[in-house]
């Protein structure tokens, strides 16, 4: 695709970290520490991810096209441009899918556990709540 002279960068920090650092983004300090040390030129900067790289996800499309391709002719349709990006995205996309449904359904639900809990705690004048511990304690008469 790109014939041009390429400038060497530094190896991207998460290609090789280790995955407590990937997820906490601790492999970034380095690229922080020198941009707080000075302004950051583009030398700087690290070398994209390899699974970022145009031409694998450009070679990956093209594969994908080419099966389209071939399934459209078979019925006689035309190819399909979202069954491809289903097919070269779809499972990332629903994993993430996943992920932020369950984090939002536990920030949703938040407020009104915390209701809950508050309100099992929550001590009324004209009712008071027996519980087990309690209900053993015998308790003097007046």
């Amino acid at each position: 695709m790109d014939s041009g002279l390429k400038e060497t960068r530094l190896e991207n920090p998460r290609e090789n970290a280790f995955p407590l650092s990937s997820v906490t983004f601790w492999y970034t300090i380095p690229t922080f520490l020198r941009g707080l040390k000075g302004d950051l030129n583009e030398s700087d900067l690290p070398e994209t991810l390899s699974e970022h790289k145009s031409a694998n996800l450009g070679n990956l499309m093209e594969r994908y096209w080419q099966e389209e391709e071939l399934r459209a002719a078979g019925k006689k349709a035309p190819p399909s441009l979202l069954r491809v990006l289903i097919r070269a995205f779809g499972l990332e996309f629903m994993f993430y899918g996943v992920v932020l449904f369950i984090s939002e359904s536990i920030r949703i639900n938040q407020p009104i556990l915390l209701g809950k809990l508050i309100s099992y705690f929550k001590v009324d004048a004209n009712h008071f709540n027996i519980t087990k511990l309690n209900s053993s304690v015998e308790r003097p008469e007046a």
